[in-house]
Order: C-alpha cells, then sequence, then structure tokens
C-alpha cells in the first residue's frame, strides 16, 4: 500500500477545454492591454474592429471571423486517426 504522501492527487488537475484545429498559418491573438484582437488568416493580418473585455471573447470574435472567411473549425477528437490506431 501507498503511504499517503506518494499517491497521486487528481484534485488539482485541470480539465481543458476541446480547442478547434486551425489552419496551417492561422493565429488568432488577443492583446489585454489594449483588448484587441489581431487574427492572421490565409496570408492576410486583421484587426478585429472593437475591444474585447476577455480573451475568451477576444477569440471567439477572431475564430467568427475566420469562419465568416471560410475556415471549418474540427475539435482535435475530429481528426484523422492513423489506422494503427484503430485496431488498438
Amino acid at each position: 500500500m501507498q503511504t499517503p504522501s506518494l499517491r497521486r492527487s487528481h484534485v488539482h488537475e485541470r480539465i481543458q477545454p476541446v480547442k478547434p484545429t486551425y489552419e496551417p498559418g492561422m493565429k488568432v491573438s488577443y492583446d489585454p492591454t489594449t483588448h484587441r484582437v489581431v487574427v492572421a488568416f490565409r496570408g492576410r493580418i486583421t484587426v478585429i474592429p472593437g475591444t474585447y473585455d476577455s480573451e475568451l471573447r477576444g477569440i471567439a470574435a477572431g475564430e467568427a471571423h475566420c469562419r465568416g472567411q471560410g475556415w471549418k473549425p474540427r475539435d482535435e477528437s475530429q481528426q484523422k486517426k492513423s489506422r494503427f490506431n484503430s485496431w488498438v
């Protein structure tokens, strides 16, 4: 039996939200100083109009801009997996 000091604690583990996969070269950045969002998408850099009170809302606005330009998000669980992984 393990002593209490050697047990692995799962209490402090954080559950990360599922992130959508971005296209190569796609980046959405939030500047907490100016509260603005900058998007690099398909070779263009765009400053999204307006200011956002949180990074979460700013990133969501940047992703909405990219969706309007034709980006189709897929979360990491929908990515193609190798055949080997499907056999395991």
